[in-house]
């Protein structure tokens, strides 16, 4: 059986192992005042059958109509074709919910698209729109065959996919599977095992990061499986009906300091300059917040530069993507370490939300602050999955557990900015999980609409399943 097909294994812990795993604040959607209780709603629990997903993940991407959209890892109603080792595990699901309408009072949730092996299962990253209103992801795995994907490597390979939207008068979307990834032979180049969400360029080209695959034999340390590639899949042109694969960068190509082995979303900013993560690689070897330039003028090779490497005591273990916000300040979290010499170390479960500020005219250094470390008794711990801003540069996110061992199963939070001239961040629990019919582990990034912080956890829930919930702070 898949080490992922086991329900409540979840993506996100293999996410946090992996490896051993924008937008600007200026787009966000503003949030009403702060009422004084938060309201938190179950809009969905996933049951795992034959008709709806179980274990959603990553988050959720706002589309047209006021629509969401978001992924469960497994569920769906093909689990039979999707064969792993002589066991049989659900496929796994790309899910629509819909606001009320007219007469209709409750959130809609419905599935769009039910993986059936060659195709892809176990989609692994946040989706992404382009300009149209298709969704693009990709999955862990599929059956494609031991000569596309050896598991001597260790890992599945997966595809990437677009679903086109549905026709006037039709609800059906329609997939395809735009690229295969392998790591046999020189595909290895190519890279394999998405963990992270993709951007789309102004191209309307694809790039995004594998954790696995690239290069062996430079400064990665992982000789065997890789440390990674940045990639870019090109639309097809004239008679063409493949995308196509292009290298931007390798992981470990950039001395013995280089990022390692990315597994979250990446960030576009407005120059077409690519952010990211990694939990492991950099300085002091826990992890990077790294930066990948275009081309200048004339040329064609980008350039890899580690924007921040963590120690312990400002973080330790990046996870999730940036954001960044109007002025290039770069925010993000780490799920472990942070200035408490209880938490510096790594060995207990805290964490810090961080921002970078850009280097001074003249300068290359930037500058890091912790804005909030986590592990008190009543808090969070391990933010995990990325932050979203409202106009007021408040911050929202969620945390993956409690610190210790406090029986926390999960956190969202509200950190809003000093006032008065101080210089003291403040948080706000607006939800503890307890793991009944609200969930736990919550995964992925909140995503802000209409006034609303929308959700979803990845196991707990009435089924076991997952929840997708709403907060109103």
């Amino acid at each position: 059986m898949s080490r992922l097909s086991q329900p409540h294994i979840g993506l996100n812990r293999l996410r946090r192992h992996a490896g051993v795993h924008a937008c600007a604040i200026s787009c966000l959607l503003s949030l009403a005042p702060a009422l004084a209780d938060p309201q938190f709603t179950v809009l969905h629990q996933f049951t795992s059958d034959r008709t709806d997903g179980g274990n959603p993940i990553d988050g959720l991407i706002p589309g047209e109509s006021g629509k969401l959209y978001g992924v469960t890892f497994q569920g769906g109603k093909n689990p039979l074709r999707c064969l792993i080792n002589g066991s049989t595990s659900q496929c796994g699901t790309v899910f629509e919910l819909s606001a009320p309408r007219g007469s209709r009072t409750q959130f809609k949730e419905r599935p769009i698209q039910l993986f059936s092996g060659h195709d892809g299962f176990e989609p692994s990253t946040r989706l992404v729109s382009d300009s149209s209103g298709a969704l693009y992801g990709a999955t862990l795995s599929s059956s494609g065959g031991a000569k596309h994907c050896t598991m001597s490597k260790g890992f599945e390979c997966g595809v990437v996919y677009k679903l086109t939207p549905a026709a006037p008068g039709s609800s059906k979307w329609t997939p395809t599977v735009l690229h295969r990834f392998s790591n046999v032979g020189e595909r290895f180049k190519g890279g394999y095992f998405l963990l992270g969400g993709m951007v789309v360029d102004k191209s309307g080209a694809l790039i995004g990061t594998t954790n696995a695959g690239g290069s062996t034999s430079n400064h990665c340390s992982d000789k065997f499986a890789g440390c990674g590639v940045v990639f870019r899949l090109t639309p097809p042109t004239g008679n063409e009906t493949e995308w196509k694969e292009t290298v931007l960068y390798t992981f470990g190509d950039n001395g013995p300091n280089d990022a390692e082995k990315p597994d979250a979303a990446i960030v576009m900013d407005a120059d077409g300059a690519i952010y990211g993560t990694t939990q492991f690689g950099g300085p002091g070897v826990v992890g990077t917040v790294w930066k990948l330039t275009p081309p200048a003028e004339g040329q064609s090779s980008w350039t890899e530069s580690i924007v921040h490497g963590f120690s312990g005591p400002d973080g330790f273990r990046p996870f999730g993507p940036v954001l960044i916000d109007a002025k290039g300040a770069i925010y993000g979290g780490t799920i472990q370490g942070g200035p408490d010499p209880n938490c510096a170390s790594g060995t207990f479960t805290c964490g810090v939300v961080y921002k970078l500020t850009p280097p001074r005219k003249g300068k290359t250094e930037w500058t890091e602050t912790v804005l909030h470390q986590f592990g008190s008794p009543n808090d969070g711990a391990s933010p995990d999955f990325g932050l979203v801003a409202d106009a007021n540069g408040n911050l929202f996110g969620t945390t993956g557990n409690g610190p210790g061992n406090n029986g926390v199963l999960g956190t969202a939070f509200e950190l809003s900015p000093p006032t008065g001239g101080g210089k003291t961040w403040t948080e706000k629990v607006l939800h503890t999980f307890t793991g009944g019919s609200d969930g736990k582990t919550p995964s992925g990034g909140l995503v802000l609409s209409n006034g609303a912080l929308f959700g979803v956890a990845e196991a707990g829930g009435d089924f076991l399943s997952g929840t997708l919930f709403m907060i109103k702070p």
